[in-house]
C-alpha cells in the first residue's frame, strides 16, 4: 500500500505503466496490477498451505480444491479492496483509484491467483503425495 504515497519520476509508483499492454483508459500493465498479480498470488499459496494438512493424502478431486484455493485467494484480494475503500472514506487524499481501478485490481488478484493454483499443480505433480500430512481423523 506504500506505493500510494511514493513518487517515482513524478508520478505515484502504483501509476507507473511497466509494460503497455492496453493504454487508455484502463492502462494495463501498472505497477499497482503487478504488485496485484504477485502479492494475491502468494496469498493463494499461504492459503493452500494452510488448506494442505486438512487434505486427504488420496486427494483426486483437484477441480473442486483448486476453486476453493483460487476463491480464499480472491477473498483476500477482496478484503484488501475493502480496506482500500475505507483508507478512501477516511482519507481522501490516499492515492487510491476508484471503481475501474478497483476492478482491475480484482482481475490482476485473478490472475495471481490462477498462477499461484497452476504453480501447486505443478510443485504436486512432481512431489510424491507422502508431502500430504493426514487428516485429524485419521490421526
Amino acid at each position: 500500500m506504500a506505493g500510494g504515497g511514493l513518487h517515482f519520476g513524478g508520478k505515484l509508483i502504483y501509476e507507473v505503466i511497466l509494460i503497455p499492454i492496453v493504454g487508455e483508459p484502463y492502462y494495463i500493465l501498472k505497477y499497482d496490477q503487478f504488485v496485484h498479480i504477485v502479492g494475491f498470488g502468494t496469498a493463494t499459496l499461504v492459503m493452500y498451505y494452510l488448506l494442505k494438512p486438512l487434505l486427504r493424502t488420496d486427494l483426486k478431486q483437484w477441480s473442486a480444491l483448486s476453486v476453493v484455493v483460487v476463491m480464499a485467494g480472491l477473498g483476500v484480494g477482496a478484503l484488501n479492496e475493502i480496506v482500500e475503500f475505507l483508507a478512501t472514506v477516511l482519507v481522501p487524499e490516499t492515492g487510491v483509484g476508484g471503481y475501474v481501478n478497483s476492478s482491475l485490481d480484482l482481475v490482476a488478484d485473478l490472475i495471481g491467483a490462477l498462477v499461484a493454483m497452476l504453480y501447486i499443480r505443478i510443485l504436486e505433480k512432481a512431489t510424491p503425495r507422502s508431502g500430504h500430512y493426514p487428516r485429524t481423523s485419521q490421526v
